[in-house]
């Protein structure tokens, strides 16, 4: 079994974190209080300063999945209600 590259493993956590949290339209501060992590961590996690550990990917993961199930449930009500 090859070694983990953690510069890449960083960096692509960094990538989905960040572009997760774009798309449920989420500030980091919103995901921090949400997820109890501290702002500034989320900020670091989505530069690729450190590799996540599976606690914060799991909190962060966890809030920023609630709040885009939220918003695809609107958009569905709202779709839904224009039809009528």
């Amino acid at each position: 079994m090859a070694p983990i590259d953690s510069e890449k493993l960083r960096f692509a956590a960094a990538a989905m974190m960040l572009s997760r949290r774009k798309e449920a339209r989420l500030t980091q501060v919103t995901v921090a209080e949400e997820s109890g992590l501290a702002r500034s961590y989320i900020s670091e996690l989505e530069n690729g300063k450190y590799v996540p550990t599976v606690d914060a990917l799991f909190s962060a993961g966890d809030c920023i999945w609630r709040f885009a199930k939220r918003i695809d449930r609107r958009n569905r009500a709202t779709s839904t209600s224009h039809e009528r």
